[in-house]
């Protein structure tokens, strides 16, 4: 990484377990948030007809942080917004 002049931020950067129906040990680092989406051990039925089981898997959902983003108002309805007002706001969502 240094021939590309990268560095690693030690307070962002973890070692994490990628927990799944054959790796079922436990750590403490299993999840993880990259891009707005959140990486987890989640369970999934059996999509090939093999009875009603299910699987330990590890997939990607969107994070609580972006969801809590999604969730917020556009604006308050208490104040009048100008259309300056509103594209500022529309902004802010845009990743």
């Amino acid at each position: 990484m240094q021939e590309y002049e990268l560095e690693l931020h030690p307070e962002k950067t973890k070692i994490v377990y990628c927990r799944n129906y054959q790796r079922k040990e436990e750590y403490e680092n299993i999840s993880f948030d990259f891009l707005s989406y959140s990486f987890q051990p989640g369970k999934m039925r059996d999509k090939f007809g093999r009875g009603n089981k299910t699987f330990m898997v590890y997939s990607p959902a969107m994070s609580n942080k972006a969801l809590e983003r999604i969730n917020q108002p556009a604006y308050s309805s208490s104040t009048r917004s100008t259309p300056a007002d509103i594209f500022l706001i529309l902004q802010s969502y845009a990743f």
